[in-house]
This record gives structure tokens, C-alpha cells and sequence, in this order.
């Protein structure tokens, strides 16, 4: 019985081998179809990017002008970071408003985090972190006179 029950098992165990393998070989063909095309396309792009790198070099600017939409998106808005910069600069929350042209209860809402500024006053704020008080009061002085 136990001769029977190894033949059996040895039987099962090739079909199954046999099976499989006739189940795995287009799979592994696709495979290495998909892998040459991948080499292609990465060759592909590897030539694209030098012939960007040829114009970019020949115009003496970069070519994707994506490239500056992506410098203001960079920049993050925290109503904390925004807050410290108000406290540095040494405004209230009218006067911000007033330097960026929003409302001050607007800069009150951005600060307590109850609300997120708009694009255009984001860049206002974001074109803010650079100045310093000097600055902001010689704008103070030509905006009183």
C-alpha cells in the first residue's frame, strides 16, 4: 500500500510541476516584454531629458516654467508661523490686514487656525516673510503721509 500511495504522491507531484509550469510561462514572458519595454521608455526618457538640458543651455533658461509655480507652492502656510511673524513684525491684526488687503478679523481666523487664506493673500503673506520691521515702518510712514 505504501508503494501505491509514493506512486500516487510522485504522480500528483509531477502533474502539478507540469501544470504550473505551463500556467507560469506566458507569465513570465509578459514579464520580460514589460522589463525591455521599461528599458526603452527609461532610455527614451533619459534622451528627452538631455535634449531639455541642450535648449535649457541654448535659451539660458529653464525651459519649464512649472519649475517657478512649484517655488510659491513650496512654501507652507501655518497659522502658528504666521502668528510669529505678525508678533515680529510688530503689527496688529488691523495693520496686517491692511499690508496684505484682507480684513483683520480674516487675520484673526488664519492665526486661531479657524480658517486657511486664500491663494492671493498666501502670497501676499508668503512675499511678507522676508521683510523686516525697518521696512514695515518706512511703510507705515509713506502710507500715513
Amino acid at each position: 500500500m505504501t508503494e501505491l500511495a509514493n506512486a500516487l504522491k510522485t504522480e500528483i507531484s509531477r502533474l502539478a510541476r507540469k501544470e504550473l509550469k505551463a500556467q507560469l510561462e506566458p507569465l513570465k514572458r509578459s514579464a520580460a516584454q514589460s522589463k525591455a519595454q521599461l528599458a526603452v521608455l527609461r532610455e527614451e526618457v533619459g534622451e528627452l531629458k538631455r535634449q531639455l538640458k541642450a535648449l535649457e543651455k541654448k535659451t539660458r533658461r529653464p525651459i519649464d516654467q512649472s519649475a517657478e509655480v512649484q517655488k510659491t507652492t513650496r512654501q507652507r502656510f501655518t497659522a502658528k508661523g504666521f502668528a510669529t511673524m505678525r508678533s515680529r513684525l510688530g503689527l496688529s491684526h488691523a495693520e496686517m490686514g491692511r499690508l496684505i488687503g484682507a480684513s483683520d478679523q480674516s487675520v484673526r481666523k488664519w492665526e486661531d487656525g479657524a480658517a486657511v487664506p486664500r491663494l492671493k493673500f498666501q502670497q501676499a503673506i508668503f512675499a511678507l516673510r522676508g521683510v523686516g520691521k525697518r521696512a514695515i515702518a518706512e511703510h507705515r510712514g509713506t502710507t500715513s503721509n
